[in-house]
């Protein structure tokens, strides 16, 4: 039996850095501009795999934990990328590579840390339960799906008996909360950003209020918020305080914190603890390029829980 199967995607992340030709104010961020019909050279490149399947189950093995992954890639190049990967971490394959293309995301680096990522979702959309062999497993990790792929998603849901966390991306907030229910309802952990708290739920309410609605449906609800930490909630509240970190680029930190707190919570520690860990892996996954190359091992991780300060309100 596996401790955990994280099903979800597979890609090639691509960095770019190039230097803008100008900047727009906004009233909360700054537009990077590059100019229309003009080559802009790139000042640094770097290919890493990624996509929330692949980066939870990284996660997971590297905390210790026998881990599958249940995906689909392409038979391109970047498919044997990702799954010697796969390998080299220790975790099963129980996907299938079909003919078409392995998901690709150009992610442009810009200001103060931010990026914007152009994602090709390739065959992560294309995928039938007939793809994938899901085996007996303690806990299930479920990201982001759309197209054939949610379909399929909901009839895998179906058969699972055991706990899952449901960590889904904007594209599936903004079907609405009771669109999702199927993976909300009785979900061991549940996983949103802020704002994609808000586009479920359809409206703007505090973090306790979303967090005490959401956590009606599910045992355990967090709710993240980027620097200003995240509040968990399974009957009762807690807050997360991030640390001062030199922020080097944030693909894959939302993933990292997901990862975390459900390998906790299979691991026997309490909800407080939980979201220690979450917020120590993705603390360490801001300070790199990527969203794997700084995922902790078990020692190193427990380690870092000490320094992070969870307080209940």
């Amino acid at each position: 039996m596996f401790d955990i199967i994280s099903i979800g995607s597979a890609t090639t992340d691509c960095f770019v850095k190039a230097k803008p030709e100008g900047f727009i104010k906004r009233q909360n961020h700054i537009d990077v501009c590059y100019a229309v019909g003009q080559k802009v050279l790139i000042e640094s490149m770097e290919h890493q795999t990624g996509g929330g399947g692949t980066n939870t189950a990284v996660a997971f093995a590297r905390l210790g934990l026998k881990t599958g992954y249940a995906g689909i890639v392409g038979n391109d190049a970047h498919s044997k990328e990702i799954l010697e990967e796969l390998k080299h971490e220790g975790i099963t394959f129980l996907g299938k590579q079909k003919n078409g293309q392995t998901g690709y995301s150009i992610i442009l680096t810009g200001l103060k840390n931010d990026r914007t990522i152009l994602a090709y979702k390739g065959i992560n959309d294309s995928m039938k339960p007939a793809d994938l062999q899901i085996k007996d497993a303690k806990w299930y990790y479920i990201s982001s799906f759309i197209g054939d792929s949610f379909v399929s998603a909901q009839k895998i849901l179906r058969k699972i008996k055991k706990p899952w966390t449901f960590n889904p991306s904007m594209y599936l907030a903004k079907k609405g909360i009771n669109n999702l229910k199927e993976f909300v309802q009785g979900c061991g952990l549940l996983i949103m950003n802020k704002e994609e708290a808000m586009a479920a739920l359809g409206k703007t309410e505090s973090m306790k209020q979303m967090a005490q609605e959401l956590g009606k449906k599910t045992c355990r609800t967090i709710i993240t918020d980027g620097k200003n930490g995240a509040l968990g909630y399974d009957g009762k509240f807690y807050k997360v305080f991030p640390r001062r970190i030199n922020v080097i680029e944030t693909t894959g930190a939302g993933d990292a914190f997901a990862a975390g707190c459900t390998a906790a919570i299979l691991m026997g520690m309490k909800f407080s603890q939980a979201l220690k860990l979450g917020q120590a892996e993705a603390e360490s996954v801001l300070c790199a390029i990527g969203a794997k190359n700084n995922l902790l091992r078990k020692n190193r991780a427990i380690e870092e829980m000490k320094n992070i300060t969870v307080r209940e309100l």
